[in-house]
């Protein structure tokens, strides 16, 4: 797939792939065409061709550029398809102009398989203030399928119908309706969706199509503090040397000052067992938005069984992209003072991202097994 419309966006992970109904577009820019508008004219062909996406995606169908080119690079002679778009009588007349006919005639192929010749012409309107033409012929070979719109039309809906006619649909009478002559509505009836889905024609392909992507960031994470194995503890006044304590989880993200805050609490801690863990199972997710966060996870604690409050160990640590923000880190932290000598395990995990649809892509029209 051509990203033509730079639908996919930076600072992208992965791109998948999945099997779509599609229609391929191959865009052909014509020697009238002013070369100082070419810029403006792709700006403009994206809008067309995001519109037609949205108008088409009712009848479950998307829509792949497959090249851009100018006509120039491609043929002998140039000067004879140059013409515009007031050089043509109507969109029914077209071909009765000779240089329009020879365009008609000329098929440059960017495709094995069936697609859309869409050429962009110089002006701005027919004679008869139409501004496109679409044009079908089908047969058992895949048929052929053009297009001719006017760079100076401003209707952003023009590319949507004329696809509708070489997708085999005539003008409707319905001012809402996208196959209104002009200008054109934007609903499209199921009736018309069911004609252009008639399997004996050759135009819509299914084929393996970018769909969807994840992004590099923000990357999501999650941190548990599995348990604790219990070395020494001494609470200073019963003899039993048992204390209740609790520990306090401070996370914070550096980069956007995002603070989670969890606790745990054990009103009987004993070192009689040092190789039995106490389990915590505390867990947080926490977000690292761009390469330069630095996550601290700042552990700290009281015991409050004597009648105040003695402090237990605290400790910070940084995860951060050298130890890919924990994923990396030891498994593992030791803690002492005069209350408790302790280790705690812990584990941070790199959650899954969220599959994000490619702007422009219509997931009616991915094929589902």
């Amino acid at each position: 797939m051509l990203d033509f419309c730079n639908n996919v966006p930076d600072n992208v992970k992965k791109i998948i792939t999945e099997k779509c109904r599609v229609v391929n577009i191959c865009i052909f820019i014509t020697p009238s065409v002013n070369e100082d508008m070419m810029d403006a004219l792709k700006n403009k062909i994206c809008e067309q061709l995001k519109r037609a996406s949205e108008i088409w995606c009712g009848c479950k169908i998307m829509f792949n550029i497959k090249s851009f080119r100018k006509l120039v690079e491609i043929v002998d002679y140039p000067s004879e398809y140059y013409f515009k778009a007031e050089d043509i009588i109507s969109a029914e007349r077209f071909r009765e102009n000779s240089k329009a006919n020879r365009l008609w005639d000329l098929k440059p192929c960017c495709s094995d398989r069936p697609h859309v010749n869409l050429y962009y012409i110089g002006g701005n309107k027919f004679q008869s203030g139409e501004s496109g033409v679409g044009m079908w012929e089908d047969n058992s070979e895949g048929g052929r399928y053009f297009i001719a719109i006017a760079e100076g039309e401003t209707i952003t809906e023009v590319l949507a119908h004329e696809l509708g006619h070489v997708l085999s649909l005539s003008h409707s009478s319905d001012e809402r309706n996208i196959m209104y002559p002009r200008p054109p509505g934007s609903n499209v009836t199921d009736d018309q969706c069911r004609q252009i889905n008639n399997p004996k024609r050759h135009l819509i392909q299914e084929e393996f199509c970018e769909t969807k992507f994840v992004r590099i960031f923000p990357k999501i994470f999650e941190v548990e503090i599995l348990n604790m194995k219990v070395y020494e503890v001494d609470d200073g006044a019963d003899p039993e040397d048992d204390i209740e304590i609790r520990w306090d989880f401070h996370i914070e993200n550096t980069g956007d000052g995002t603070i989670i805050t969890k606790s745990w609490e054990h009103h009987q801690i004993e070192d009689d067992n040092p190789n039995i863990p106490y389990h915590i199972g505390v867990r947080a997710v926490f977000v690292v938005n761009k390469e330069t966060d630095i996550i601290k996870l700042h552990i700290s604690g009281v015991e409050f069984d004597t009648g105040h409050d003695d402090a237990l160990p605290s400790t910070t640590r940084d995860f951060d992209k050298v130890n890919n923000w924990g994923t990396n880190f030891p498994s593992s932290i030791f803690l002492t003072n005069s209350e408790i000598e302790c280790e705690m395990a812990l584990k941070v995990t790199e959650l899954p991202q969220e599959e994000q649809l490619i702007p422009g892509v219509c997931e009616g029209a991915i094929i589902r097994n």
